[in-house]
């Protein structure tokens, strides 16, 4: 279901010649490197001009309920925009918001 959005670099089979600790080892490192600078939000700029489904029409869910609405932009907090029916603006944040995968595959809303 989520083939035309997720990838992977390497197919089905790793390149013998990766070093998995290394890869870690570099992950880790950066990870940590953006945590530290998280607070300046420098990555807000990149983060809104790769926003996936910006002015399309999304199907989301919040708590138990289905919301439609259009995909906006984000806030200077990182946190998603939609403009429901209704005109309003709706931020939406947190682990209870639901975004449907195949709404952004290919040929999909």
């Amino acid at each position: 279901m989520t083939q035309g959005v997720a990838g992977t670099l390497y197919e089905g089979e790793l390149p013998k010649e990766l070093n998995l600790n290394d890869l870690l080892s570099n992950y880790v490192s950066r990870l940590l490197t953006y945590i530290k600078e998280i607070d300046k939000k420098e990555y807000l700029p990149y983060y809104s001009n790769h926003l996936l489904g910006i002015n399309k029409p999304v199907t989301y869910s919040v708590k138990a309920g289905e919301r439609h609405g259009i995909i906006r932009g984000i806030n200077e907090e990182g946190h998603l925009i939609v403009e429901l029916p209704s005109g309003e603006m709706e931020e939406l944040f947190g682990q209870e918001i639901h975004l449907s995968s195949s709404q952004f595959a290919k040929g999909g809303n």
